[in-house]
């Protein structure tokens, strides 16, 4: 739990970031609007007696929208492998600062406050260092924290190490490094680094065309969503999409998912699947869609990452166990929910990314 927490917080550091030494106004106070940072996220861990396991690979890119009334909004671009990425945007008071600590609360606010009770957080001697991120060489102040959770017998422990410079956009991390120490001797290991980083004048490359590739990274994303309510419900199908989209409360909160990025069309769900349908019966899957070798299908069965079949094939492939009935998420909403949905999915979209 305690490690979920610190590897949180070591991304969130990096829309909040501290303040370089002897500087106690916020490291945001004279960021522009068009300012933006992107960074690689990757964290290890070890457990003893076997092999270390790749927990999180991905990057986040953070774009300052606007400077208003001491108050900073950031849109951050969370993308890891084969997922949707995930955007949020954030609002900052300028006001709230604290030195001394790698603002672990303000970044991470759903945090239940029993467990806020239970960290203690220590900010260290700083000192100067040069690293290099980004392809250059950038003058930092390091920061080093000493984090310890009393969980009785479970208490835990980790170090965070946080390189800051003025000269980097959006809060001014360079560079981030966290190791976290379970009671039983497992271990997480992790960093943040700069990769690139811009102003208005010299703005993020736009995202790559889509593929049917990501086609098949969202109906995995609506597997997935099909899962978890499952674990819900006594192992139960949802009857529709609809019992997926919680519109930031679901199974599925991302709108955009339920419709095909390349063509636009939503993806159709199949209903009335039973408890102990095969596992290899199609569960979700999108119309066709074009592509230089002729049409093809993307569609998903539980428990599979997500599959391609050119159109030809896929009518049998679809009613191998028998005929089926499917339907969207826009045939499965109604009234007011129609309208919710279809108002978050143009906010989505306007989000630019």
């Amino acid at each position: 739990m305690f490690g979920r927490w610190i590897a949180a917080a070591m991304a969130a550091l990096l829309a909040v970031s501290t303040a370089w030494a002897g500087d106690a106004e916020h490291p945001l106070k004279n960021a522009e609007p068009g300012d933006w940072a992107k960074y690689e996220v990757a964290i290890v861990d070890t457990i003893p007696g076997r092999e270390p396991i790749d927990r999180e690979s991905m990057t986040v890119l953070l774009e300052v929208l606007s400077i208003n009334d001491g108050t900073a909004s950031l849109r951050w671009t969370q993308t890891e492998p084969e997922m949707r990425p995930d955007i949020t945007e954030i609002e900052i008071d300028l006001s709230k600062f604290q030195d001394q600590e790698p603002l672990l609360f303000m970044a991470l606010p759903e945090m239940p406050p029993e467990f806020k009770a239970m960290i203690e957080i220590k900010k260290g001697e700083t000192a100067r260092e040069t690293v290099e991120a980004a392809d250059r060489q950038h003058d930092c102040v390091v920061a080093p924290y000493a984090i310890a959770v009393d969980f009785g017998e479970n208490s835990a422990s980790g170090t965070i190490r946080e390189w800051t410079s003025p000269d980097v956009p959006v809060g001014g991390v360079v560079k981030i490094t966290m190791t976290a120490n379970g009671p039983e001797g497992e271990t997480m290991e992790g960093a943040i680094t700069l990769v690139a980083s811009g102003d208005a004048a010299n703005p993020p490359p736009p995202p790559p065309p889509a593929t049917i590739g990501d086609s098949a990274i969202y109906l995995k994303q609506i597997m997935l969503g099909v899962v978890m309510y499952m674990m819900d419900n006594d192992d139960k199908f949802p009857p529709d999409l609809a019992a997926l989209w919680g519109n930031g409360n679901g199974y599925v909160n991302d709108p955009t998912i339920f419709f095909c990025p390349v063509t636009g069309a939503p993806f159709q769900y199949v209903l009335g699947i039973k408890a102990d349908a095969p596992d290899d019966a199609v569960l979700a899957y999108s119309e066709p869609i074009p592509t230089p070798e002729g049409p093809l299908r993307a569609f998903v069965h539980l428990g599979s990452v997500g599959l391609i079949i050119p159109e030809e094939f896929f009518e049998k492939v679809l009613t191998r166990y028998g005929p089926v009935d499917s339907g969207s998420i826009l045939d499965s909403l109604a009234g007011a929910d129609l309208e919710n949905f279809e108002a978050a999915l143009r906010r989505r979209k306007e989000s630019g990314r």
